[in-house]
């Protein structure tokens, strides 16, 4: 049935606030004791009355507490000007005084004008502390003094039509405070999303500032590639050979310690894996290994003046439009790079980096990273590849269409049509590839700009991401079975951990 003398103080102190709004700016009104008590038999005959519907009738307590007489009014004064009372809610911000009278009849209450931080104060105080279940019963009875003992407007404001039927004042009542609670949480929501986003877009920043190449560092490897390039020519002089650069230094995604991939090409098919190995070894490159036998043979080794580790193959020609198609990508709008270094950071944190061990390479996380792009709304990045024919600029090799508008230009307007930030984008990557994404039945298709169902069935893929040119390749079909939960549950901690604003967790890899 809920707290009486509860519910009446806090009636109590609104009728304060009802007169202290008729006081002038820094001065006081004085009501008399007498009209308080007048105020509270009329509460008790609402109480009583047929025609209005109170949730806690309060004749019974008003009258054993003698509170519609001037002693009951006193003894309520003193409850409330009684700081040891911890069950009391205080909304009227001053202790009440008595202003005495030889006339015990004419004793009046000096009520203070309170200032707008104040009346905002108790009104919000009154929102988040008083119990619901009481506010239409004092929106009510505040409206019905109003209307017949005061005949002024009290604080003012406009009433409404409860579903009694009863006329209320509206900043008292329950739906308007309820609305004005919720309003206030999604405005905290809000700002905390906000310092949220704020926080991880300057740690990608940060990360980006720290972890991208110089371009010092992408001269040094453009003119490694030159090098060797003239190493091999040097050894076959009958052969025009060139030297391409492949991979993060050529599709601008590099890092100050990306290993360098390189291929031959030689129109001539002289070079071998064992003759490139052979050359590198004369020309005083270290660490020299072949690998023949790899699904792409490439040959490692290291630079002894960079001090860079690098993979050479010979004549992929298809790779190295891939690095363009990425380039171009890249180049629409940045932050594609900004994501990346972060995406990257991410899965190496987790362990999901690593195509040798069964789980996802960096082209593959690329290729999934511009996809996700392409499929927000509005799209960031377009589907390169399928352009208007005056835009794309046609090229097959060996069979395979690497055809796609290299103008990156022309798609950078529509670009920044999508505002989102980085850091709301890599969230919501984090949040499709943790939550979404069906990696039983789905497909990654950058060639499309699309998430599609599975166009080829193969038993041994657990994870398709297919390759823009040569379409039938799965560039993920390497990650394991038991490997696919741990990418999908990597996303979903990372996620977890930049929602929580927990940086260092989603990144640290020392973890």
């Amino acid at each position: 049935m809920g707290n009486r003398k509860l519910y009446l103080s806090i009636l109590f102190q609104c009728l304060l606030f009802e007169h202290a709004a008729q006081a002038d700016p820094g001065d006081f009104i004085f009501v008399k004791v007498a009209d308080f008590a007048r105020c509270f038999d009329l509460v008790a005959v609402l109480s009583r009355s047929d025609n209005y519907s109170l949730s806690f009738p309060s004749d019974i307590h008003i009258s054993k507490n003698e509170l519609n007489e001037i002693c009951g009014i006193k003894d309520l004064i003193q409850e409330f000007n009684d700081p040891t009372d911890m069950d009391a809610i205080t909304l009227f911000p001053y202790d009440v005084e008595i202003d005495d009278h030889d006339d015990y009849d004419d004793e009046d209450i000096k009520i203070p004008n309170l200032s707008t931080s104040e009346v905002h104060d108790f009104l919000w105080t009154y929102a988040r502390e008083v119990p619901l279940e009481y506010h239409d019963d004092i929106a009510t009875i505040i409206c019905y003094i109003r209307h017949n003992f005061w005949y002024h407007s009290g604080s003012g404001g406009s009433t409404v039509h409860l579903g009694s039927d009863d006329e209320a004042v509206t900043k008292y009542t329950k739906i308007h405070n309820e609305a004005k609670l919720e309003r206030k949480r999604e405005k905290e929501l809000q700002q905390k999303a906000k310092r949220r986003i704020d926080h991880i877009n300057s740690q990608m920043d940060c990360l980006q500032d720290d972890k991208i190449s110089s371009e010092e560092r992408d001269r040094e490897v453009l003119s490694l590639s030159k090098r060797i390039q003239t190493d091999l020519n040097t050894s076959y002089p009958r052969n025009f050979i060139t030297v391409q650069l492949l991979g993060s230094f050529a599709n601008g995604l590099s890092s100050q310690t990306s290993d360098a991939d390189l291929t031959a090409l030689d129109t001539s098919n002289y070079l071998t894996i064992q003759t490139l190995a052979a050359v590198l070894k004369r020309r005083g490159y270290r660490n020299v290994v072949p690998i023949p036998n790899a699904k792409v043979p490439i040959v490692t080794f290291k630079d002894p003046r960079m001090n860079i580790l690098c993979d050479m193959s010979i004549n992929e020609s298809v790779a190295i439009e891939n690095s363009r198609l990425i380039k171009t990508y890249g180049a629409i709008d940045n932050r594609v790079r900004i994501i990346w270094f972060s995406l990257k950071q991410i899965a190496k944190r987790y362990g999901i980096l690593s195509a040798k061990k069964g789980f996802l390479s960096s082209y593959a996380l690329t290729l999934m990273l511009i996809t996700y792009l392409q499929t927000v709304t509005p799209p960031i990045l377009p589907d390169l590849q399928q352009q208007t024919t005056n835009r794309m600029v046609d090229r097959v090799i060996n069979g395979h269409n690497c055809s796609f508008d290299r103008n990156w230009s022309n798609h950078e307007a529509t670009a920044r049509m999508n505002t989102d930030t980085p850091a709301e984008l890599l969230l919501g990557l984090l949040k499709f590839f943790g939550y979404k994404f069906n990696y039983d039945q789905w497909e990654v298709n950058t060639r499309l700009g699309q998430f599609l169902t599975m166009q080829m069935s193969v038993d041994s893929w657990n994870m398709c991401v297919m390759d823009p040119f040569m379409v039938t390749r799965n560039v993920a079909g390497m990650v394991r079975e038991s490997n696919v939960r741990v990418i999908k549950e990597a996303f979903q901690k990372s996620y977890t951990a930049l929602m929580n604003e927990d940086w260092y967790t989603a990144t640290n890899t020392s973890y």
